[in-house]
């Protein structure tokens, strides 16, 4: 069993354009029971953005805590929050 706290997880800012705070929960190079899986958190200040992007390996998906925002998935935009 693994438990992953996001309190304990180390976090890292990313630089502009897309300042977010991000923390690794899961991963396969951080615990070797894990496959093919990656849980994180991102903290995106208001009106801020991730950047485009994809995962080879992994699925994405996003749990909106608070506030709202569009995602995009290929040409599909929907709201969020």
């Amino acid at each position: 069993m693994i438990i992953a706290r996001s309190s304990e997880a180390k976090g890292y800012l990313t630089p502009p354009p897309h300042p977010r705070e991000l923390k690794v929960l899961l991963s396969p190079s951080l615990q070797e029971e894990v496959e093919g899986l990656a849980i994180g958190m991102t903290i995106l200040p208001p009106g801020e953005s991730s950047s485009f992007h994809s995962h080879e390996k992994e699925n994405e998906t996003w749990i909106i805590v608070s506030g709202e925002g569009e995602v995009r998935v290929g040409d599909e935009t929907q709201a969020v929050g």
